[in-house]
């Protein structure tokens, strides 16, 4: 009960005035009475909610007992509760059917309304709003109680009949009294995993753009209406809302940082792969080496992250007075968003979730710092799941990328010793991804799409999201010397063979290793002295002499046979057996090819991979980690973010079904006979 609480705050007894009015309105969710009388006594109440309806419920209570309405009445009127809020002229009805708990305002003829609702205030099916509201408020309290309770209950047992391959047991925070994910014991493998599931979801990401229509007009209206410029400065100026010459640069960050997040996880995996190769040596100047690299790759995956959700947070609506544009001093004249000078301390009585989000936004704050800002905001929604539905669907997902990052680093940090960031070692990679975004950025103001982007709705149609792919790559061609993916593939290139170089002369003398920890390494062409003209040159050289093939980070889309599943060969055949209808049908709804798909919630969609034998670990930030069983040890666990509003829906149905046949193989045919054929 604690675990599932604010803080871990628990009425003591039915008369605790600790908590305010909650005594008034939940009197029998407290400690004494549910945790030492008998188990019926919790289970009687747990039936009662889980087996009756909401009318039933307002009319009679548990054991025959009065209901939640004569319950609520009764403290009105005998215990003096009252309303936060007063609704003049508001009226709630309590009837059967989709209009039960519907609030109506009289706003003329309140005489002649009232005697139409005679009957159903003589029935006690209507009252005032502000009586309906606790009511309402004390039903869904209770259910929320419960289903957390509930929630809490099943994973335990789920993990606690799966405790051979992974340990999970809950621990309670002593600050916050919530229960936190518990730290998974980790290993360099598992890491090795983890990372390559984070690259898969980026290139799975960056295909969807690509190929999809819809999902790249979602991604250019996200960072369309995300533009720093929408926020006030210093004077509570902002530029206009919409304006065509912004378009253009909204296509290019959203498919930049697609690309920008799957080469930084690609080159995690080389890493991290490189350390698995080394593992039988001791070689401690190699893996120093490798440990520096893996340090700045990864803060600079946090400070991308953590600037994604600043961006987002800033032009939420009502969010903005936190933050201020400035002018910025960088060369393509960007604006810049920063945190205001308004002391935020308030905020953690007042709307401790907007206040912990503020934590995460500040620069200062550092990956191992923020850990502590997720747990709270963690604890938060587990306690108040609503808080999380509350917040857009934009800063969920940022803030979910934020905790994957900071949840990998801070795994990262268990099995070996990380240094901290460097702007000297260590750099070749990082000093090429800054460049290239510094020229990519100058570009945002100087492309063209109006062609195919203007308005943004154009680019659902599929004949203009793929030209204006195409047009976007030429230009960047044109101005940079190479294609996006060219860009990248070549700076990777070139970032492996001087590792591999680094790494030999780590290898062979003491004076070589000197010499490497030194010397700031630097990809060709990123002396800041050198002209853009001069780099794209150099660059179109190297494209020339490079082997003809499509490059991995390409943004221009590739005709397939829409017949054909793309599933990966290294994943044929899959085989399982027996497979439940209840998760048949849910991954059916998942795979399906039709346009007009519906949402599936979340807790289906979890509980079908529970059936296909997968387990449920909950990480930070609604990010969520599904084990598989053991036919499918080798293809590896799958990361997924809870959606926002817990409802899978739009391109995440494409995104999480193309995710499932990329690791496992699995596809719609699979389960088209509802289970019942084995495949």
């Amino acid at each position: 009960m604690k675990a599932g609480a604010y803080r871990g705050h628990v009425l003591e007894t039915p008369s605790d005035k600790s908590l305010g009015d909650a005594c008034k309105i939940i009197p029998e969710w407290n400690l004494r009475d549910v945790a030492s009388s008998s188990p019926d006594y919790f289970l009687d109440h747990l039936r009662h909610r889980a087996t009756t309806t909401l009318e039933q419920q307002y009319a009679r209570g548990c054991d025959g007992r009065p209901g939640d309405h004569h319950h609520i009445v009764e403290m009105v009127e005998k215990k003096g509760l009252r309303p936060v809020r007063r609704f003049p002229n508001c009226y709630t009805f309590f009837i059967d059917g989709d209009k039960y708990g519907q609030s109506f305002e009289i706003t003329n003829d309140h005489a002649g309304a009232m005697a139409a609702f005679r009957p159903a205030i003589n029935a006690g099916l209507c009252l005032p709003q502000s009586t309906g509201q606790l009511i309402l408020d004390r039903q869904s309290t209770i259910l929320q109680l419960l289903f957390g309770m509930m929630e809490d209950v099943l994973e335990a047992g789920q993990t606690t009949a799966l405790a051979k391959h992974h340990s999970r047991r809950p621990q309670k925070a002593e600050e916050d009294g919530g229960e936190k994910p518990t730290p998974v014991a980790v290993n360099l493998p598992d890491l090795v995993s983890a990372a390559a599931d984070q690259m898969s979801a980026y290139n799975e990401h960056l295909a969807l753009l690509r190929e999809e229509p819809v999902v790249l007009a979602y991604a250019v209206n996200i960072t369309f209406f995300s533009r720093p410029e929408l926020v006030p400065d210093d004077r509570g100026r902002i530029l206009p809302a919409y304006t065509a010459k912004y378009i253009a640069g909204a296509v290019l960050e959203a498919v930049y940082s697609a690309v920008r997040g799957a080469v930084t996880w690609s080159c995690i995996c080389r890493l991290l792969e490189e350390l698995e190769e080394d593992k039988s040596s001791n070689n401690r100047t190699r893996r120093a080496t490798i440990a520096q690299e893996l340090a700045n790759l990864c803060d600079t995956e946090y400070t991308r992250t953590q600037g994604l959700l600043r961006r987002h947070v800033s032009t939420s609506p009502g969010l903005s007075k936190w933050f201020r544009r400035v002018p910025s001093s960088t060369k393509d004249g960007a604006a810049k968003v920063v945190l205001g000078k308004k002391d935020t301390e308030p905020l953690m009585r007042e709307d401790p979730q907007l206040h912990h989000i503020l934590r995460l936004c500040q620069p200062r704050i550092t990956s191992a710092q923020s850990v502590d800002w997720i747990e709270k905001l963690d604890a938060l929604h587990r306690s108040h799941p609503e808080e999380r539905d509350n917040l857009e669907p934009r800063v969920a997902d940022a803030l979910s990328d934020l905790a994957a990052v900071v949840g990998f680093t801070q795994a990262l940090s268990k099995i070996m010793t990380i240094p901290a960031a460097s702007r000297k070692k260590g750099q070749f990679l990082v000093a090429g991804l800054t460049q290239i975004e510094d020229e990519v950025n100058a570009l945002r103001t100087k492309i063209d799409l109006s062609e195919f982007a203007l308005p943004i709705d154009n680019l659902q149609r599929p004949d203009m999201a793929a030209g204006a792919l195409r047009a976007l790559d030429q230009q960047i061609l044109e101005n940079m010397g190479a294609t996006i993916g060219d860009l990248h593939e070549g700076l990777v290139a070139e970032w492996t063979k001087s590792l591999h170089e680094r790494i030999q002369e780590a290898q062979t003398s003491q004076a070589a290793q000197s010499e490497a920890h030194s010397v700031v390494h630097a990809p060709a062409g990123a002396d800041t002295e050198t002209t853009p003209d001069w780099r794209a040159q150099v660059r179109k050289q190297k494209v020339k002499t490079r082997p003809a093939g499509t490059a991995p980070y390409d943004i221009t889309p590739v005709t397939k046979d829409a017949t054909v599943e793309d599933v990966p060969e290294a994943k044929k055949p899959v085989e399982m057996h027996n497979i439940n209808p209840r998760a048949a049908a849910t991954f059916a709804a998942l795979f399906t090819r039709s346009e007009n798909r519906k949402p599936i919630p979340w807790v289906a969609f979890q509980a079908a991979m529970a059936d296909m034998g997968f387990s449920v670990l909950p990480r930070y930030g609604s990010v969520y980690t599904f084990a598989p069983p053991a036919p499918l040890v080798s293809c590896g666990p799958i990361t997924l973010h809870r959606p926002h509003k817990s409802e899978i829906e739009g391109y995440r149905l494409l995104y999480i079904a193309r995710r499932l046949t990329r690791k496992y193989g699995w596809t719609g045919r699979m389960f088209e006979s509802g289970g019942n054929e084995e495949t």
